[in-house]
């Protein structure tokens, strides 16, 4: 993308930086052209490795990125009252006043808004996996942190917390308490996770996250934190590959 002022050229962006730029300039509004830009280039980029490595796309992929567009599609069009009651994975539905009491009260929110800020009652949501299984998400104020536990019969399980680092294009990991967890960063189109100590846990969330996490997520973390909840596409699909997925390696590596 070229950035042009009174017919001089201004400055060239490209890769990370372009798709983040680009979401910024076309607003909340334009986010399903966003997203379906990035979709294409997500497809292409898997039909290129494919290619390479000399294998034709497979049904999984593609069923994987269909989920991930129709969760996208349904964020920027569907009714919160159609999120309740057809519950898609991946998609973010507002908390109900009883679900959102509960999970304001827990000691796993009580923990993260000490460190990471307030959560308002309109920033609790819970979202489904495509196991079936039900996540809490808690979007702090002002701090662009994401807290998301697995929401059980007997409570909360494996809470981790997500934060962006737009300039260095990463997502850093947390214990809700504040601890660090792993740096997960994109080199070459790749995505390198790196664990925050050398603790046998740490080492087991971090090989986990980087097989379970894909370049994608960064953009739309990213456009999630630099837009906030106006940006309901790209937190939906930020917390669909981030949230869920980290909370299943935070509860294998226990």
């Amino acid at each position: 993308m070229v950035e042009i002022h009174d017919g001089a050229v201004v400055q060239v962006w490209q890769g990370w930086s372009m798709r983040v730029r680009l979401a910024r300039v076309l607003g909340p509004r334009r986010a399903r052209a966003v997203l379906v830009l990035l979709a294409s280039e997500a497809r292409a980029r898997v039909a290129r490795r494919a290619e390479a490595k000399g294998r034709p796309m497979g049904r999984r992929t593609l069923l994987g990125g269909a989920a991930a567009i129709g969760a996208g599609t349904a964020l920027a069009t569907a009714a919160p009252t159609a999120f309740a009651a057809e519950r898609p994975a991946g998609g973010l539905v507002p908390a109900t006043p009883g679900i959102r009491g509960q999970a304001l009260a827990t000691t796993v929110a009580e923990e993260a808004v000490t460190k990471w800020g307030a959560v308002g009652t309109a920033h609790v949501f819970t979202t489904r996996d495509a196991a079936g299984d039900d996540f809490i998400l808690l979007f702090h104020q002002g701090t662009g942190a994401m807290t998301v536990y697995q929401q059980t019969a007997s409570g909360p399980e494996g809470a981790v917390t997500v934060t962006v680092d737009v300039q260095k294009q990463a997502l850093l990991y947390h214990l809700p308490t504040g601890e660090e967890l792993a740096e997960l960063t994109v080199a070459d189109g790749r995505v390198v996770v790196k664990p925050a100590s050398a603790s046998d846990f740490a080492y087991c969330f971090a090989a986990c996250l980087g097989g379970n996490v894909d370049e994608g997520c960064v953009v739309n973390c990213a456009t999630c934190a630099l837009g906030g909840l106006s940006s309901l596409v790209d937190c939906g699909l930020c917390a669909y590959c981030a949230g869920p997925k980290a909370v299943g390696c935070a509860r294998k590596c226990i």
